[in-house]
């Protein structure tokens, strides 16, 4: 089997890092954020992009508590999948991290010598680093930083690419807990490298 140790992957090099949370009903928490096609919110995973002098852990630790409000508990994961966006090849992986991840993907850098801003690293490959966590969820509610949360049965995922409205959602039984200006005319989309339809897959089985 396959050995890796995210924090050396990591060290100076660009990455994304973020938490996957499950409600007391083993629902997974997404978010919903804007974007620049009219109509639509994107549907995306907790978790963002690194800031200068960051480690993986502390981002994805940051990126938490900045979208969802709560200050977050990282878990081991006794399992850690390697997912290669750029060939679409999954396998399970040794991690030799103390605090492994749920979630490693990567993908080539187009740029590699050009870094995604002023002070942070640049390298041939971006990761993304998923943890496990808990967090004290009751009552919950979106932070400035998204448009709402959803919480979603990992099995009922496929109900998010459908491009159904937030109100047609809401209509189905989905869980959503909006702030005051989100339209729920708007349609939903979901990325087509969205980590969580990973993860509802593989926590689904």
């Amino acid at each position: 089997m396959k050995t890796i140790n995210v924090a050396s992957l990591t060290e100076e090099q660009p990455f994304c890092a973020g938490v996957i949370l499950q409600d007391s009903e083993h629902r997974l928490i997404a978010t919903i954020n804007t974007t620049n096609r009219a109509g639509y919110y994107r549907i995306g995973g907790v978790g963002g992009g690194q800031e200068v002098g960051e480690t993986v852990v502390q981002c994805a630790m940051r990126e938490a508590l900045e979208e969802v409000g709560v200050a977050v508990r990282l878990k081991h994961s006794s399992t850690t999948y390697l997912h290669d966006l750029d060939t679409n090849n999954f396998m399970q992986v040794q991690c030799e991290d103390e605090l492994a991840p749920f979630l490693v993907q990567f993908r080539k850098n187009k740029y590699p010598h050009k870094p995604y801003r002023e002070g942070l690293p640049c390298g041939a490959y971006t990761h993304y680093v998923l943890y496990l966590a808990d967090a004290d969820l009751e009552g919950i509610t979106p932070s400035s930083e998204v448009k709402g949360l959803i919480h979603v049965k990992r099995e009922e995922w496929s109900i998010l690419e459908q491009g159904l409205t937030i109100r047609a959602l809401q209509e189905k039984g989905v869980c959503i807990v909006a702030r005051a200006d989100v339209d729920e005319h708007f349609q939903v989309m979901v990325h087509e490298d969205e980590s969580l339809r990973v993860i509802a897959d593989f926590l689904s089985t």
